[in-house]
């Protein structure tokens, strides 16, 4: 996490495939121009970035532009999202996506999108730091607008980095379900 002595400018990370309809790359666009042209960033002091997708610069508003990181190794993906403030990353699913859970756990604000099943409760409960709200352009922006106010709130964000979410098979897993697992990859081996 990016603490106030790193750096005088907030930075923005968008999570985004523009090839992937279900990561609503054009919802994700039209809200950011939308948070920029509200005035609820300063898009002067802001250092704005994405990750995935092909277009290496998405022009967001009034010549800000969003920059496109290259793939990254696991170990320089960590780095960059703890160089990062506030995350966006939408996805039209039931399922949360790691992305948010990613992003929430290195201490950024995060703005997601609801669906079906995935409330904005049961990803409160994953972490503090994902603001999960509907999915329309003007609750994103909305979202966005709330994320940016709450920046310096550095206790909230550390709080927040606790993320509510297994990290290894046994917590996923109960034992007979890893038990029928392992004897099926046995079965298959021979």
């Amino acid at each position: 996490m990016r603490w106030p002595a790193d750096s005088q400018e907030t930075s923005v990370l968008r999570s985004s495939r523009s090839a992937c309809g279900a990561n609503m790359f054009e919802m994700a666009s039209l809200a950011l121009s939308g948070a920029i042209a509200a005035g609820y960033f300063e898009a002067s002091g802001i250092l704005w970035h994405r990750h995935g997708g092909t277009l290496a610069r998405v022009e967001l508003s009034n010549g800000v532009y969003l920059t496109l990181y290259p793939r990254q190794t696991q170990e320089k993906y960590r780095q960059v999202l703890r160089e990062h403030d506030l995350g966006l990353s939408l996805m039209y699913t039931p399922h949360p996506s790691l992305v948010p859970i990613e992003m929430a756990s290195a201490g950024m604000l995060v703005v997601t999108n609801t669906y079906a099943n995935k409330t904005a409760e049961k990803l409160r409960s994953i972490s503090s730091n994902i603001l999960a709200v509907e999915p329309t352009i003007k609750a994103v922006t909305l979202g966005l607008k709330e994320a940016a106010a709450n920046i310096n709130d550095y206790d909230r964000r550390v709080k927040g980095a606790e993320v509510g979410w297994s990290t290894t098979w046994q917590e996923s897993f109960d034992e007979t379900f890893m038990e029928r697992v392992i004897d099926f990859i046995e079965r298959a081996r021979s």
